[in-house]
């Protein structure tokens, strides 16, 4: 097994999807909105309109974000750190692209539609 920058990535991307679930578990379990992490810094909490609406609509696309990262993540440090094939990386990198971009639009969505 072979040490890179790929791994270091990889493993720094598992500890953001696992960031992630924790931000998921203390949103549901507390009602905390942490701003700065899905909530934009401009952001005031004083001013948002429905803070449990939007912990309502988005604690389920952050628990199946942070697992996918989590789990792609696993994959992709397996696969370097034993040379596996490289389309299968690249495959992985492209579905977290798509479950990135699907992420964020519907936290966008649901920043307009509880917070804004």
């Amino acid at each position: 097994m072979t040490f890179t920058i790929s791994i270091i990535f990889y493993i720094i991307l598992a500890i953001v999807g696992l960031v992630c679930l924790y931000q998921a578990y203390d949103m549901k379990t507390n009602g905390n909105l942490k701003i700065g992490w899905f909530v934009g810094q401009a952001m005031k909490k004083e001013k948002c309109r429905d803070i449990p609406g939007f912990i309502k609509a988005t604690v389920t696309p952050i628990i199946i974000f942070g697992i996918s990262v989590v789990a792609a993540a696993a994959a992709l440090i397996l696969l370097a750190g034993f040379n596996g094939p490289k389309y299968v990386q690249l495959i992985i990198l492209v579905f977290l692209i798509i479950v990135y971009v699907w992420f964020t639009n519907v936290l966008n969505k649901a920043t307009e539609k509880y917070l804004k």
